[in-house]
């Protein structure tokens, strides 16, 4: 009787660990998305605008089939479009966006997990994948780099079962992972490839297997090597390589540094506070581990294989922050992307979980509360942001279906704490219009052809090309030239703007609401 009691208040406290799981996972991937219509992301507005030109490219009411071409192999970014363009079957593609971007960050408390897994540790620590929810690259909008970071580590996970246990379906699980890896950002597949090869050096003293591993990656290197000889030039080219030791004082500003003045400070605690509740669950784990039971020598092996490899590819990921280029052709921010998957892949260095069901428990309420404050820090200036945006909300209301559109953001300033970040949350805030309304935009990311979207060569109904950061020069901007094509213009400035359209006396104003000015070609 007392065996069964035993048991039965451990499966309640399993149950009750995982509730607890659930619901920080809940508090962190989705709640900031619910308090603003548009979230405070920098470039999700052009996401939502790519997701909504996959929705609805043979509509003819958008006009996206007469200016944008599909180009899902060439440029195979995806899983985030497809998972958006899906979801805007059934909800209205502000809340598709939403989707697709929860969808992503909750590929790091899942890859983490089954890292965990593979580790033969216990997979409750991939919680901690939420503490890297909002860092700088979710506050930028590279979410289908945060996605892959997941993926990359699932697929190390995956790989360490494979060679401890081989089987056809654990084949058949890595290379569905490395597929779906190749289709979420292609240039975390060779990351990912490398750190598969480098998992079988350091395993083989205990699993001495290699074998299992071809299959799976012969079948997505076949996959990447059509595509690599077939890749457009804008994903071409050299990468300049220099070691760059200056960049060790600035490490601090590519993880949890988005924001500045009191909102930076803030930011800070909170995120010493996450690291303070990492080390509180490291101390209980230590505290409360296990006493360890004679191994045999395999199990001593793979023990040690397991904490070498997180250190390793750590010190990978921190010797590219040092000697990657910012940029490496349209590509940008390049360096700063590998501190955060440093930091990320580390956390698998952690011991096991203790077995003990209580001290689970307090491991992932830990975990839970540092990183679900971080999220209400975050939800909190999304709410901030939605309040003091409600003036562009309302002047778009006045545009038509599908319009001609060239906007202008030339003020990118915010009154309140909403607008305390190092980079612009409005600068792509009109593309909201375009992933909403359809029509034609100013400037596009389609531009650039690094996404699966491209302008159409040579067809006359595409709005004019412009030169690179375009988007962060509107002092660039002739009315009488560039926009000669448009009939709408919107423009965000605390002055009046009409000297900018002075030139063309066809445009005229139509309304301002607060710094967003809608000018109309009559």
């Amino acid at each position: 009787m007392g065996t069964l009691y035993k048991r039965l208040v451990q499966a309640r406290l399993r149950a009750l660990t995982l509730a607890v799981a659930a619901l920080a996972a809940l508090t962190v991937l989705v709640y900031p998305f619910t308090v603003a219509r548009y979230p405070a992301i920098t470039d999700l507005p052009f996401h939502a605008a790519q997701a909504s030109i996959f929705r609805h490219y043979a509509d003819p009411g958008f006009h996206f089939a007469e200016q944008f071409e599909l180009h899902p192999f060439d440029v195979p970014y995806l899983t985030m479009y497809a998972l958006g363009a899906l979801a805007a079957l059934a909800v209205p593609i502000h809340v598709a966006a939403k989707v697709m971007a929860v969808g992503m960050l909750a590929l790091l408390p899942l890859g983490l997990g089954l890292l965990f897994h593979g580790m033969k540790k216990s997979p409750l620590w991939g919680v901690l994948g939420l503490a890297f929810a909002y860092t700088d690259l979710t506050h930028w909008g590279f979410l289908s780099f945060v996605g892959a970071l997941g993926l990359y580590a699932a697929s190390i996970g995956l790989t360490l079962r494979l060679l401890d246990a081989p089987s056809p379906r654990k084949q058949l699980a890595l290379g569905a992972v490395l597929l779906l890896l190749f289709f979420t950002h292609v240039y975390r597949f060779p990351y990912a490839v490398l750190a598969i090869a480098l998992t079988a050096l350091v395993m083989y003293p205990a699993t001495r297997r290699v074998k299992p591993l071809l299959a799976p990656l012969g079948a997505a290197l076949g996959l990447f090597a059509v595509w690599f000889s077939l890749r457009p030039p804008t994903l071409s080219g050299g990468v300049p390589l220099a070691f760059d030791a200056s960049r060790a004082a600035r490490m601090g500003d590519f993880v949890f540094g988005s924001y500045v003045g009191a909102s930076g400070a803030e930011e800070k605690k909170l995120a010493w506070a996450m690291l303070g509740g990492v080390a509180a669950a490291l101390v209980l784990a230590v505290v409360y581990r296990d006493r360890e039971r004679a191994a045999g020598a395999r199990e001593r092996a793979f023990g040690v294989g397991v904490t070498l490899l997180p250190l390793l590819l750590a010190g990978g990921h921190l010797l590219a922050y040092f000697t990657l280029p910012a940029r490496v052709g349209e590509w940008w921010y390049v360096f700063p992307r590998e501190l955060p998957a440093a930091w990320f892949i580390l956390l698998g260095a952690l011991p096991d979980l203790p077995k003990r069901r209580s001290v689970q428990l307090g491991i992932v309420a830990l975990i839970g509360l540092g990183s679900g404050r971080m999220a209400l820090f975050v939800a909190e200036r999304w709410r901030a942001f939605d309040r003091e945006t409600a003036d562009f909300r309302e002047i778009a209301a006045n545009l038509p279906p599908a319009p001609k559109l060239a906007y202008l953001v030339i003020d990118h300033g915010l009154p309140g704490k909403a607008g305390e970040k190092r980079h612009s949350a409005l600068v792509h805030l009109p593309a909201w219009i375009q992933a909403e309304r359809g029509g034609w935009l100013s400037f596009h990311f389609a531009g650039w052809r690094i996404f699966p979207i491209w302008y159409r060569t040579g067809a006359a109904d595409t709005p004019p090309q412009v030169p690179r950061d375009w988007e962060w020069n509107p002092s660039w901007f002739r009315v009488n030239e560039q926009g000669r094509f448009f009939d709408w213009f919107l423009v965000r400035l605390a002055d009046d703007p009409a000297p900018i359209f002075a030139p063309d006396p066809g445009v005229q104003l139509v309304e301002r609401r607060g710094s967003w000015w809608l000018f109309r070609r009559r």
